[in-house]
């Protein structure tokens, strides 16, 4: 007779419990973008997720910068 094997629970998310998930939806016309989102990540030997991390971080000092610059040209047209 057998000896019965009990399945290992495992947990379905991984990482820390205090990360976040996110979800990116590309239109009909824009589906040639997941091909380039591939690509990227297969050449540069990284997963799909660090592709946009690392925009991500490109873009953070910007915003910051364009904080900085919210209300400094109150009055002033460009």
């Amino acid at each position: 007779m057998r000896a019965s094997i009990t399945p290992i629970k495992r947990s379905r998310s991984r990482g820390t419990p205090d990360g976040k998930n996110g979800c990116v939806s590309f239109a009909g016309h824009e589906l040639e973008l997941m091909d380039v989102w591939d690509e990227l990540a297969k050449r540069n030997g990284v997963t799909k997720a660090k592709i946009v991390k690392d925009y991500l971080r490109s873009q953070k000092p910007i915003l910051r910068d364009l904080k900085e610059l919210d209300g400094k040209f109150m009055g002033w047209q460009l």
